[in-house]
């Protein structure tokens, strides 16, 4: 599992699949926030969005390190190691998608910008 949470995010986003793969997702939003402002914010909102779709997605081993978070994800029942990474700039959020749920990827990645984008946004 640490082996793939360490493939740079810029890596894979669009490899071409092989059946039983897993999937990244990559989402990178652009702040004008201080890193530590942008944090504050990431943190209320994976607090949100678990209390909110507890259901579907739970967030697990949320080990944080300066700015970077390395969590475990359960969506749908299936285990999905990720990354958020918060610079000066940008967000980084990378989960890889266990194969049965890749379908789900294209659905979701862009509903992760638009609320990324929403949650980031100077005020």
């Amino acid at each position: 599992m640490a082996g793939t949470l360490k493939t740079p995010l810029t890596e894979a986003p669009h490899a071409i699949a092989k059946p039983g793969d897993d999937q990244p997702l990559v989402v990178i939003v652009p702040h004008h926030l201080t890193e530590r402002e942008a944090q504050i914010r990431i943190k209320a909102a994976l607090a949100g969005l678990q209390k909110d779709y507890g259901y579907l997605l739970t967030l697990h081993q949320q080990v944080w390190t300066g700015y970077h978070l390395r969590f475990l994800a359960r969506i749908l029942g299936e285990n999905a190691p990720g990354t958020i990474d918060i610079t000066r700039d940008r967000v980084s959020v990378r989960v890889m998608m266990p194969s049965s749920l890749s379908m789900l990827t294209g659905m979701v990645q862009p509903v992760l910008q638009k609320q990324g984008r929403l949650i980031l946004a100077k005020q």
